[in-house]
């Protein structure tokens, strides 16, 4: 998957996509990406799909681990998780799991104040969380990417909104006088009408997730450079629940998984380069597309000395052609098989043995 990347090395491999850096600046017309590039059918991005699954080492391990790990993460990250312990617990029987539920940010605060937790976050991870990490006592932390999410901005399916350039998604997101957004009615966002979508003045409903999510960390820290963002109409305890209240508000807005289907919605082309770029896989794929997000598993290295392989075994199994599968069954996107490979190795060595 081509992506913007950015390497920082701080006793852990962490790999980020730069959304905010792929955005046009220009203000002129949108014009469709389908203009110069052939959408691809499902059979050519499922073939797509298999040539990286092809890439990617199987999972074999040579021993049995008998541990138990306490894991931590944000509801995205926890149901993904789920679904790759069943697949790593017929390797390893005697590998056993205890789950709680918590944002991206919680997982993280949980995280420094037990070190021996496995957590999996949303949210790029910065030199300076790392360094905290390291003084409450977490001696070698290791964040590793598992794969990617794609981000899409959805609106209500009777919305004249045919795209969104950089600066009208600042506008949106980022707070303007009295933490309001700078654009609040749809009158001021799509040309050609001063009747907005349901009424005259219609006011933008903004649907957000908890500012502990790792969805607004990374809109906050990567897409808007740490910019204050806005008070929204209304809070939404999961990406699902964004996209579901959007289908029942003609006026609503959100960011939200890229791979959500209810109906009601539609998802707003985002301008790059003077195209309105689709959010869909192909374009995701192709790096085309911007609101792409790192997903990571954080461990304290250190312990891996006394865990029986199971940190190992984990990020293996979840790097490897069975826990890739599983991630893209599940509507994600793959690392690609050089980059899990070059993890892998910087942080664990050779195959666990």
């Amino acid at each position: 998957m081509k992506v913007c990347r950015i390497w920082i090395v701080f006793s852990a491999v962490i790999l980020c996509s730069s959304p905010r850096a792929c955005f046009a600046q220009s203000q002129e017309e949108p014009v469709s990406i389908k203009e110069a590039v052939a959408t691809e059918t499902p059979h050519e991005i499922h073939y797509r799909w298999m040539q990286i699954l092809d890439r990617l080492e199987p999972y074999r391990p040579t021993r049995d681990v008998k541990a138990s790990l306490d894991l931590s993460g944000s509801s995205t990250m926890l149901d993904l998780g789920k679904t790759w312990l069943n697949g790593i617990t017929k390797f390893h029987p005697n590998l056993s799991f205890t789950a709680k539920l918590l944002e991206s940010e919680d997982a993280l605060i949980a995280f420094e104040k037990n070190p021996k937790l496995v957590a999996g976050i949303t949210r790029l991870l910065s030199e300076s969380d790392l360094q905290r990490l390291q003084k409450a006592g977490c001696k070698e932390p290791a964040a590793l990417i598992i794969g990617f999410e794609g981000l899409a901005v959805f609106v209500h399916e009777s919305n004249k909104l045919s795209s969104l350039t950089q600066d009208q998604l600042k506008s949106l997101y980022v707070a303007g006088e009295g933490g309001l957004p700078r654009i609040r009615d749809w009158s001021d966002l799509i040309p050609g009408t001063s009747e907005g979508v349901v009424e005259p003045r219609s006011e933008i409903h903004l649907y957000e997730r908890d500012t502990n999510s790792g969805t607004q960390s990374f809109l906050k820290t990567i897409l808007f450079s740490g910019a204050d963002l806005a008070k929204p109409y209304a809070i939404c305890a999961t990406n699902t629940e964004i996209v579901d209240t959007v289908a029942r508000d003609p006026q609503g807005i959100g960011i939200a998984d890229l791979n959500s289907t209810l109906p009601g919605v539609k998802k707003v082309p985002l301008v790059v380069h003077g195209h309105a770029v689709d959010a869909n896989e192909t374009n995701v794929v192709e790096g085309r597309y911007p609101l792409v997000r790192p997903l990571f598993l954080l461990f304290d290295r250190s312990e891996t000395k006394s865990d029986d392989g199971a940190r190992e075994a984990i990020c293996r199994f979840v790097l490897s052609k069975e826990g890739q599968k599983t991630l893209m069954s599940s509507g994600f996107f793959p690392v690609e098989p050089a980059v899990a490979a070059d993890q892998l190795q910087v942080v664990f060595g050779g195959q666990v043995r």
